[in-house]
């Protein structure tokens, strides 16, 4: 559900409440505070069951019923891997074996069976959306997160039991909710306790850690949790990213809708203007780098990076992350692989810098310009966005260096945008050549 959906259905536009209607907090005890029960009235999504939480299956229900008690659409969240990791039998662990064991047992009908007999338990509790399963691989030893959580190191054997335990889940009707994404697997830090690193490549997460959760999202998995992560992603061509915190990075799973396979790439383009408008209308002074940078202030440093992945087959999905630096950086930010200096919306004179509003902003801003670009099917001069990117692009009019994956430099002038959002370079022998997105490493001033 969009945002402009949950204004339209619910009739309420304050950008907090409609925040705090996707929200599932936790809380102490073994009944609802008073403080859960009116904000649930209010509006409040929902809320999520921890150990605390939890004496019996009959409890929970109990608790379950007076907090619905308060509105009948309550979402009520729990963590029920199977295994280690169990809410409802925190007292005395599972009754059912763990990710790791199902996956050497290599049945995916037994892990649908034993996911069917969590949700048959977890449904008549009234819990109604299951942060399960765990759709990570075991890749490095020394990951103090994950371990027998997943169901092994395989993306290819690992992937029906994801998606065998999506289906036995929701069977009952509780949703299933695959995490960590893009994959924690490969961390060697706890992410409760810090922020891990990812070294992981485009390609490298596209051929690894995505096969399960595009697996998941194939089986019908209604949700999904981001895993708590930064740096280490990259392009289509290999070029690593890094993000910081003390910004907004979003993750957002965008469905064809009609759109053709060919033009889910396009999307970058329609991220990059809605940034560039929520920026904009915070008072700074931005513009667009093709293929996927946002620029501000006189030096043009880059204060946001978009990426888009293509996930899953057949009715593929497009994953977008948008990655936006909003507070002051520290002094240990280097330039980025391309060269680029970094910079935040706080260090250009963002009229705030309240990490809530903006994010909502930013949806705000997406969800507007995605439609358009949806009922155009994919067509961005339809759906009249490809000249407004090309009147925001520093890159057109530039002669550019363009770094391809094999090592070979394009040198030229950028000319001008293509239909489908694709750079198109005059070169010095008169011909036009069209570098596409995904192939591009850096794109630099010759």
């Amino acid at each position: 559900m969009t945002v402009a959906d949950l204004s339209e259905v619910s009739g309420v536009s304050d950008p907090r409440r409609l925040a705090e209607a996707v929200l599932l907090p936790g809380f102490a005890g073994t009944t609802a505070p008073d403080w859960v029960r009116r904000r649930l009235a209010e509006g409040l999504g929902g809320v999520i069951l921890f150990g605390r939480n939890v004496v019996d299956d009959e409890q929970v229900a109990a608790l379950t019923s007076a907090l619905r008690s308060e509105r009948d659409d309550v979402v009520v969240g729990i963590d029920e891997e199977g295994g280690d990791v169990t809410r409802l039998d925190v007292g005395r662990g599972s009754f059912v074996p763990g990710p790791l064991a199902l996956g050497a047992a290599g049945d995916p009908e037994l892990t649908a069976s034993v996911a069917a007999a969590l949700g048959e338990r977890l449904a008549a509790c009234g819990v109604t959306v299951n942060l399960a399963p765990c759709a990570d691989l075991t890749l490095a030893a020394e990951d103090p997160g994950i371990g027998v959580r997943a169901f092994g190191s395989d993306p290819v054997a690992a992937s029906p039991h994801v998606a065998a335990f999506v289906t036995g889940m929701q069977k009952y009707g509780v949703a299933a909710c695959a995490k960590h994404f893009p994959g924690h697997g490969a961390a060697t830090e706890d992410s409760h306790l810090s922020l891990p690193v990812l070294p992981r490549t485009a390609a490298e997460l596209r051929d690894v850690e995505l096969v399960p959760f595009a697996a998941a999202i194939e089986a019908g998995g209604w949700a999904g949790v981001v895993g708590p992560t930064r740096g280490g992603g990259g392009g289509g061509a290999g070029c690593v990213w890094s993000a910081w915190g003390g910004g907004v990075s979003l993750s957002l799973g965008v469905g064809p809708g009609g759109v053709p396979f060919a033009a889910l790439g396009s999307l970058s383009v329609v991220a990059g203007l809605a940034v560039h408008a929520l920026a904009t209308d915070l008072g700074v002074d931005v513009a667009l780098k093709w293929p996927n940078d946002v620029l501000a202030g006189p030096d043009r440093a880059k204060c946001a990076g978009i990426l888009a992945e293509a996930v899953g087959t057949g009715d593929a999905a497009v994953v977008l992350g948008i990655g936006l630096n909003v507070l002051p950086l520290g002094d240990d930010v280097p330039a980025g692989p391309g060269g680029l200096p970094a910079t935040s919306l706080a260090e250009q004179g963002a009229t705030t810098t309240d990490r809530t509003e903006i994010a909502l902003g930013l949806l705000t801003r997406f969800d507007d310009l995605e439609r358009r670009w949806r009922t155009a099917g994919g067509d961005l001069t339809e759906a009249g966005l490809l000249g407004d990117y090309r009147a925001r692009c520093a890159t057109l009019g530039q002669d550019v260096q363009v770094q391809l994956p094999d090592g070979s430099t394009l040198t030229g002038r950028a000319a001008d945008l293509d239909a489908s959002g694709q750079l198109q370079v005059d070169v010095a022998d008169g011909r036009r050549l069209t570098v596409f997105a995904g192939d591009v490493v850096h794109v630099r001033p010759a």
